[in-house]
């Protein structure tokens, strides 16, 4: 077996005497204060010893691989931004643009690519399809944390233009209440842990029926997002294009579907004669 260096054994009696000074505190409950003070001086003195002599030597060989070896210096290799600190401040300024967008769509593998491709512009290499990406997304999400994002809630989210005027905000609440002071007319749903139909009590009932028209872009609706500042975008659905979905709904007990018996069918016949027109079967 080799030797140990003087200068490992040097190490090694500093941890040893670092590790005595941490006993005797914690038994310094349990003896005297004059033999506590005694063998504090003493440790005191072999660890200045030691450190002064270590420091000496290592001052006078000008040694930095062996600080370095000994896990001192703090830092000691430099890091990615470092190197390359033009990827970073175009990162950065990527990273905030795109959390100023109304789509919640940013993510941490997108800033990874994004640092991926600056990279390989930046020294004019072609990145070989099986290497993995420069900079690892679990890294990305701390450089985003550093710089001042947070990943929070997405509390803000798409509406449509005009939702949020006076005059609309006072019809709605109208209309909620319309519906609200009037629930037994029509048939409802209890609002318990096992949900059961409550029928009208009213004569003749009342049809109640839910038209859901939803207008969304894929991907548009995240729970979360990244952000930067205390406000986050709202996303606006009154502009450009979109996708529409209606969808007809009876507040019935047999479903989704309803039927009319003969005299209610002549009766909306008489309101509605255009009915006798639809070629579909409709009941």
């Amino acid at each position: 077996m080799a030797k140990p260096s003087k200068h490992s054994l040097h190490s090694r009696n500093i941890q040893l005497a670092m590790k005595r000074l941490l006993n005797k505190d914690l038994q310094h409950e349990t003896e005297s204060s004059l033999e506590s003070d005694e063998d504090e001086m003493k440790i005191n003195e072999d660890s200045s010893d030691t450190l002064t002599l270590w420091g000496r030597e290592i001052g006078a060989l000008s040694d930095l691989d062996l600080f370095c070896g000994d896990n001192r210096g703090g830092k000691r290799i430099a890091e990615f931004y470092d190197v390359y600190p033009e990827i970073e401040l175009a990162a950065k300024s990527y990273s905030i643009e795109r959390c100023a967008n109304k789509s919640a769509d940013f993510t941490a593998l997108d800033l990874a690519i994004f640092i991926d491709q600056n990279y390989y512009e930046l020294i004019n290499t072609t990145k070989d399809k099986n290497t993995n990406l420069i900079r690892s997304v679990p890294s990305c999400r701390l450089d985003l944390r550093r710089w001042g994002a947070r990943f929070d809630s997405n509390s803000k989210r798409p509406y449509f233009e005009g939702h949020e005027r006076v005059d609309v905000v006072c019809e709605r609440e109208n209309f909620v209440k319309y519906f609200l002071d009037r629930t037994d007319q029509y048939n409802t749903v209890s609002d318990d842990e096992n949900p059961l139909w409550k029928t009208s009590t009213q004569n003749p009932p009342s049809i109640l029926i839910f038209h859901d028209e939803s207008t969304f872009r894929s991907g548009e609706v995240s729970a979360k997002r990244w952000l930067f500042g205390d406000s986050a975008p709202f996303f606006s659905k009154g502009r450009g294009r979109s996708v529409m979905f209606s969808d007809y709904l009876v507040m019935h007990p047999s479903g989704p579907f309803f039927t009319l018996d003969n005299i209610e069918y002549d009766q909306a016949l008489k309101k509605y004669p255009e009915l006798t027109n639809i070629d579909d079967d409709v009941n």
